[in-house]
């Protein structure tokens, strides 16, 4: 019918001449293969966790060195520049997102100016001394068995030595003691780690008065 001379296959769009016959024939098929291309390249979402190494940073040059794929730049009012590619977002987890000095927890991609200055410290000013021998007493609004508040020098290499002249007594949970737990932590309550050095604490008792 389509007064074609022999098979040809048709791509796109093509011309041919036809030629009108009075009686189509009989038994004629076509086969139709359509290929699909997509107009719009595949996105492939990958997901990558990163996990920076636990130690001491100096300064914020030698944080920034530690993480992958991101810029980071300290700006003169000690916030923190970040630039992050464009088809990229960052979560990060609250302890950094707080040391970053950032509100929210996710960024996309683009360049970012933290809400607050850097903290190197994790905003850590004092350290608590709890210890599992002592009665639990009032700290503020709650009930713990804290030993004693130490602040914390301003200079990350200095050593901190602290005599007391005249210690706290508190009533112990028991007579006999055979092991002492000591924790040290922040004010908000999360672990202090040391990656070097030494913690001495020296305890002093005495006898109850009855």
């Amino acid at each position: 019918m389509l007064s074609l001379t022999k098979d040809i296959v048709l791509k796109g769009k093509s011309m041919h001449v036809l030629q009108k016959i009075d009686r189509p024939p009989l038994n004629e098929y076509f086969r139709v293969s359509i290929t699909d291309k997509p107009t719009v390249p595949e996105k492939v979402k990958k997901t990558e966790n990163l996990q920076l190494e636990v130690g001491f940073y100096k300064n914020a040059e030698q944080l920034f060195s530690s993480f992958k794929h991101l810029a980071f730049n300290l700006l003169a009012n000690k916030k923190v520049k970040i630039h992050i590619p464009d088809t990229s977002a960052v979560t990060f987890q609250d302890g950094l997102k707080d040391l970053l000095g950032l509100k929210q927890s996710t960024l996309h991609g683009g360049t970012h100016i933290s809400d607050y200055q850097l903290e190197l410290d994790g905003g850590i000013t004092e350290i608590y001394v709890y210890t599992d021998i002592i009665e639990s007493h009032f700290v503020g609004d709650t009930i713990a068995p804290l030993l004693r508040i130490i602040p914390v020098m301003s200079t990350k290499e200095d050593q901190i030595v602290i005599n007391y002249q005249r210690p706290l007594y508190f009533p112990l949970r028991q007579n006999y003691i055979d092991c002492i737990e000591v924790e040290l932590k922040s004010s908000s309550g999360d672990g202090i780690i040391f990656t070097s050095g030494k913690s001495l604490l020296v305890l002093s008792f005495r006898r109850r008065i009855v």
